[in-house]
């Protein structure tokens, strides 16, 4: 993982970059730098949506949408009376 070192009252941040490929960290670390930079200048920048999400609102998405779990294998779905045996399933 890549993160920007960036300084807020006198003491250093780590903020995550949010991805492990070089290329794309050092794309991300100077859009930050630039939405930083116009901020300071007061030009209006729009800025990236980040929509909060509820842990159990995930789990309830990933059991809905039948996403594997860890090791590869189908979830439980309540919705579809998908069996909680996994050793039933193909």
């Amino acid at each position: 993982m890549f993160y920007e070192r960036v300084q807020t009252q006198d003491q250093n941040t780590y903020i995550s970059l949010g991805t492990t490929r070089r290329d794309q960290a050092e794309k991300n670390l100077q859009a930050n730098r630039l939405r930083r930079y116009a901020d300071k200048k007061g030009l209006d920048v729009e800025k990236p949506t980040k929509k909060a999400m509820a842990v159990v609102a995930t789990l309830d998405f990933n059991e809905e949408s039948g996403c594997p779990d860890r090791r590869g294998r189908k979830r439980y779905n309540p919705a579809t009376k998908t069996p909680s045996d996994y050793r039933g399933l193909p």
